[in-house]
């Protein structure tokens, strides 16, 4: 049960809990960047919007100034300056046909175009084509001139018209107030007005109303992110009853061009945007009230005027967060099912983890105690890799003994060939003097014998023949003890290997034994060419005197990866385990009795190593030895 208990504390806050962690803290940071991709989306939505509607109401004033140049308008001109008089034009009647017939066909061309109208000075309407449709004139009511609709009472709406500039477009909202509208009903955008002149005087103006279908259907269409609301005030500081005054509310059904009696103010229906967010150019605020977040961006649509309008689009907060209250929803129902999962796995998990752990603990204290044995841990993938670990273990530590031996033994050879070396140093220069006298004496007794004394003179000779053995003997424990370094220099290989095989040639022949070389050519090292070529002298000195009668000795050259092997393999019979533990010792010699110093082997080996390589002798499979050294090229 302890076990058990363990594993569900390990498995449950040490995976589930921060795993559900990190997925929570990924999804808040999800949701503030999709919050951030989201406020940048609807706000360039907003932008799109503002962008169409600013190029059809740019059409529209590009529109009105074409249409105050056109023929059918000038010669209407004289008419207007009558009416300024107070009389009626002689060709009244037809040139007010002409402009009505030019109108309806341009109205029947552009369809979304508003009523058109010529105004008087007074603003009086003389000519309205609405619908593509003229309409017929009435009597004013204080004058005898005709007019198409009732004349506006003078007040705000003929004092702007003071205001604006001749032959240039302007921007004034036309006051609905005819017999097919209620006077109460605001008009939501201005129409375009320009005044007209006649002989630098000012004799009437030409107004287009806004084309209120063009710009619903503008609207209607703009994408509505995220199901978001369209709603659209106007903001005018100059007028507090037109201030907040909302044009355009999807949740209301309200359009330009439809009833307007709707229509409200924006203070009523956000009060909080109405008061806090008006004064900035755009953002967005959160409406606690409805659970709302409020994107609004301010767009100017009549240039010269501090009149603008307020674009506003609303998203649910509940549904604009939906995806990630669901996957927090998702996370702690996970949680539970991992908590009844982990139990489950918790008493499995005992059952499959407590007998191979028992198993790999025994081998632990097996191992301490001396005893290696290979553990074959089963279970889990984890457990299974334990155990290999462990024989793992077991087969490094095996290793590095060998290696802590063997390394052991080099210090101890190392330290062997010192010690030897200055004694035979010391030996050979004692010996070399007495040897010397030796040498000269024998050849002056020589001298001195008579020609008949043949057995003499063979005694004497093979006196002579020990003393230069014994002079050689001394000349390798001399080079031996010396460990003078090497003159390197750059060799090429296979005609090097031809010389040396050249100073053995006799000797091999003698024993009736033949060596073949294999070298490529070009092959190329850096060493003393001397040490280098008594090395393998040596190596190929002792390959002769192992090998049997009509046997081949092979002598091979090999690179790669900037290794140079220089390989000498013969037939002979071998190296016993026994004699290869010493082969390197100095004095140690298989050969028989007078045949052998027993240098050769150290000699090679201390000239190899003082080039940096590694010399190397085994037996092979098919008999023989190879030795093998191994040079950097």
């Amino acid at each position: 049960m302890r076990l058990k208990t363990s594993i569900f504390l390990w498995i449950f806050p040490a995976a589930v809990v921060p795993l559900a962690a990190l997925v929570l803290i990924v999804t808040t940071y999800s949701e503030s960047q999709y919050t951030t991709n989201v406020n940048r989306e609807v706000h360039n939505s907003l932008d799109s919007i503002i962008g169409t509607l600013d190029r059809r109401l740019l059409i529209e004033r590009n529109l009105v100034k074409g249409l105050i140049t056109v023929p059918a308008l000038q010669r209407y001109i004289p008419v207007l300056d009558h009416h300024l008089d107070g009389k009626l034009h002689p060709q009244y009647v037809l040139r007010t046909e002409w402009i009505n017939g030019f109108l309806e066909t341009f109205q029947s061309i552009m369809r979304d175009l508003g009523a058109v109208r010529i105004l008087d000075t007074d603003g009086g309407a003389v000519v309205k084509v609405s619908s593509k449709r003229w309409s017929k004139s009435q009597k004013g009511e204080v004058t005898e001139l005709p007019y198409v609709e009732e004349s506006i009472k003078p007040g705000l709406f003929y004092q702007s018209l003071q205001t604006l500039e001749v032959w240039k477009v302007g921007n004034i909202l036309y006051p609905i107030q005819n017999r097919d509208a209620p006077i109460a009903i605001k008009p939501p955008l201005m129409s375009a007005i320009v005044p007209l002149e006649h002989e630098n005087e000012r004799i009437g103006y030409f107004v287009v109303d806004p084309p209120l279908s063009s710009l619903d259907r503008i609207l209607n269409r703009s994408p509505r992110l995220n199901n978001a609301s369209l709603l659209i005030a106007e903001r005018n500081p100059g007028d507090s009853a037109r201030d907040g005054l909302v044009l355009y509310d999807d949740s209301e059904g309200l359009r330009l061009n439809g009833k307007r009696d709707s229509a409200g103010l924006l203070k009523n229906v956000y009060p909080q945007l109405y008061a806090e967010a008006l004064d900035q150019e755009s953002g967005f605020i959160d409406d606690d009230n409805s659970q709302t977040r409020i994107y609004f961006r301010e767009y100017n649509p009549y240039p010269g005027k501090l009149i603008s309008w307020v674009i506003i689009s609303r998203v649910n907060l509940n549904e604009l967060y939906a995806p990630f209250e669901r996957i927090r929803q998702g996370v702690i129902v996970s949680m539970i099912i991992a908590l009844m999962i982990s139990l489950v796995l918790a008493k499995f998990g005992a059952g499959q983890i407590a007998t191979p752990v028992s198993k790999l603990a025994m081998g632990l204290t097996a191992y301490a105690n001396g005893t290696t044995r290979k553990l074959d841990v089963r279970g889990s993938k984890e457990l299974r890799k334990a155990g290999e670990a462990f024989n793992y273990m077991t087969r490094k530590l095996h290793r590095i003994e060998q290696e802590r031996d063997q390394a052991q033994k080099a210090m101890v050879q190392s330290a062997k060939l010192v010690s030897i070396g200055q004694m035979a140093a010391g030996i050979g220069h004692e010996i070399n003097n007495p040897l010397g006298n030796i040498l000269s004496l024998t050849k002056l007794i020589e001298r001195e014998l008579p020609e008949d004394e043949t057995r003499l003179r063979e005694d004497v000779q093979k006196v002579r023949e020990e003393a230069d053995r014994v002079s050689r003997i001394v000349r390798g424990i001399l080079n031996f003890a010396r460990q003078v370094p090497p003159e390197k220099s750059r060799i090429e290989v296979k005609p090097w290997l031809e010389e040396t095989l050249s100073l053995v040639e006799k000797e091999a022949q003698k024993r009736g034994v033949t060596i073949r070389l294999v070298a490529n050519d070009g092959l190329m090292l850096d060493g003393d060419r001397d040490m280098l070529q008594q090395a393998m002298i040596n190596l190929l000195s002792n390959a002769i005197h192992a090998s049997p009668e009509n046997s081949e000795i092979k002598v091979s050259a090999m690179a790669g990866d900037s290794v140079l092997q220089l390989i000498v393999e013969d037939n002979g019979s071998g190296i016993s385990p026994k004699q290869m533990s010493n082969i390197y010792d100095p004095f140690f010699t298989t050969k028989p009795v007078g045949q052998g110093s027993g240098l050769g082997l150290s000699i090679c080996l201390g000239i190899v190593e003082r080039h940096d390589g590694m010399l190397e002798l085994i037996n092979r499979k098919e008999g023989g030895v190879r030795a093998t050294i191994s040079l950097l090229s």
